[in-house]
């Protein structure tokens, strides 16, 4: 038995091929595949609206009827800032359009909520220039650091004024829908072309 093992084994490395004997390959200098470094792409990165600074935001979209967009910000200091500027590339302001944190009211009648957190998205009503609905993501912050909210998480409705620059009244809020928060809070609304808003969010851990 050992003999036969023996002989397969040999027969088996025999059939093998030796380094020296593997097909020559074409030397990497000749390949025509694009490595690394990529070449540059074909465009070049320029500041839209170079005199106006946010502090990391995290979603812009057009005001309807207007020639203002809407930023999200998001930092430290300041969470829960919604602010408009004018579509113009000499704008050097930007202007409050809603500050969450210090603008809702009521966030106290629920349990173990020390106060309203960040935002993170928001949508236009498509039909805005009727309406004036906008609509926002937000949540609510425990008071015990760790810990989340059953329903944190909020959606809401708020009418818009039709002064320049627009505001939104805080006192017009509509509750739509609620969810548990706890990290992990990324939201996205956008309205469909069926007229439904959608809303998209993060696993909240």
């Amino acid at each position: 038995m050992k003999r036969i093992l023996r002989v397969a084994a040999v027969a088996l490395a025999a059939a093998l091929p030796l380094p020296a004997q593997q097909e020559q390959r074409a030397p990497w200098t000749a390949s025509k595949i694009t490595g690394s470094p990529e070449p540059p792409p074909p465009y070049r990165l320029e500041r839209a609206f170079p005199k106006l600074k946010f502090d990391r935001p995290l979603e812009i979209v057009p005001v309807p009827g207007s020639d203002r967009f809407a930023v999200i910000e998001h930092v430290q200091a300041r969470l829960g800032r919604i602010l408009t500027f004018r579509n113009d590339p000499a704008c050097e302001k930007a202007d409050l359009f809603l500050d969450l944190p210090r603008d809702i009211r009521g966030w106290e009648k629920t349990a173990d909520c020390k106060g309203v957190g960040s935002s993170y998205g928001m949508a236009f009503h498509p039909d805005f220039e009727r309406n004036r609905y906008a609509y926002v993501c937000y949540v609510l912050e425990h008071k015990v650091k760790g810990k989340s909210l059953p329903l944190g998480s909020r959606v809401s409705r708020f009418t818009v004024g039709r002064a320049d620059p627009p505001r939104a009244d805080p006192e017009s809020e509509q509750i739509l829908l609620e969810w548990p928060e706890g990290g992990h809070n990324g939201c996205c609304l956008r309205f469909g072309p069926d007229g439904f808003l959608y809303v998209s969010t993060g696993d909240g851990t």
